[in-house]
């Protein structure tokens, strides 16, 4: 009985799958072609800045950066721009457009001194950090309102540097061995805070089989997808223009964005942003929308301090 009703399934929906799964690869060829002609006609260099609500958001959070920034110098910690931040610094010497969310990454030893560094400060309980699984999120919180400004990610390097396959392995070797649960904040201060026992343990004894990090080793990110790196694409670190400054950028941002989005000259698939939490935040309080606009009008030396806890 159960194969014959397997049967009459297969045959009354056999057409209708096929004609779905037609249209669909027709629709996805069609936008294509759209993308390919609009990226001849119109480059995706030229488009329009955000406006309204979403350029306040990205200028809040650019104001928290360039306090990263000044801080990281003070104090000799090495960072670049990374991600859709980097990417925006090459196609337009800021914000992608549509993007509202900022990326930075750093070595792991930089990182660790970071962290000792602002474990140390006095908070006044508006700039707080939080590790999130892999990375840490560096937040403007002033009651309801909720700025999620940087997020800085660690990166290693290997132990050499891989070939393609070799490349392929240490990303499924990363992200078989070491589970972070992305879902959840931790407070700084709480533990976990980086990296648990565990991860230390399987990073020493499985991802670097014991051995030391090589000087032209590989830079890798976990999780490890399209996350790694040739050591000379990172290093020595250069600058460019973002939101009107000069912070550190990779020193071939181009190699090291093929490796991640591939022509990254293209329009992409999907343009809509998924970072913006404060966006339904704003939504669903409109006294965030003042609270935004105070924070916009806050003096540069005063967001330094509330960074770093030291009055300028």
């Amino acid at each position: 009985m159960k194969s014959i009703v397997k049967t009459i399934l297969k045959k009354t929906f056999r057409p209708v799958l096929s004609r779905y799964h037609l249209i669909l690869n027709k629709l996805d060829t069609c936008q294509t072609s759209i993308l390919n002609v609009l990226s001849v006609c119109n480059p995706i260099t030229q488009c329009p800045p955000a406006h309204g609500t979403l350029r306040k958001i990205q200028q809040a959070k650019t104001n928290v950066l360039f306090a990263f920034d000044k801080f990281c110098k003070k104090n000799g910690l090495r960072y670049w721009l990374h991600g859709g931040t980097l990417l925006g610094a090459v196609r337009y010497n800021g914000f992608v457009p549509w993007d509202d969310d900022i990326d930075v990454g750093m070595m792991r030893e930089d990182f660790d001194r970071f962290i000792k560094i602002i474990s140390d400060m006095p908070q006044n309980g508006k700039i707080q950090y939080y590790w999130c699984g892999g990375f840490l999120k560096m937040k403007y919180i002033e009651n309801d309102f909720v700025l999620d400004a940087v997020d800085i990610f660690p990166f290693h390097q290997y132990y050499k540097k891989t070939s393609a396959i070799e490349g392929t392995e240490l990303e499924d070797l990363i992200n078989k061995n070491i589970k972070l649960n992305l879902s959840q904040l931790f407070p700084l201060l709480k533990p976990p805070y980086h990296g648990t026992p565990p991860e230390i343990k399987i990073m020493r004894e499985i991802i670097m089989e014991g051995k030391n990090p090589a000087e032209d080793g590989d830079i890798f990110k976990i999780p490890g997808d399209k996350n790694i790196f040739r050591c000379e694409w990172i290093f020595p670190l250069s600058v460019m223009l973002f939101e009107g400054r000069e912070l550190s950028v990779p020193n071939n941002s181009d190699n090291t964005l093929e490796s991640q989005y591939g022509d990254f000259m293209l329009y992409p698939h999907d343009m809509s942003g998924w970072h913006g939490s404060i966006s339904d935040e704003l939504r669903d309080n409109w006294r965030n929308y003042e609270k935004l606009d105070e924070f916009l009008s806050m003096d540069s030396n005063v967001i330094y301090e509330l960074v770093t806890g030291v009055r300028e």
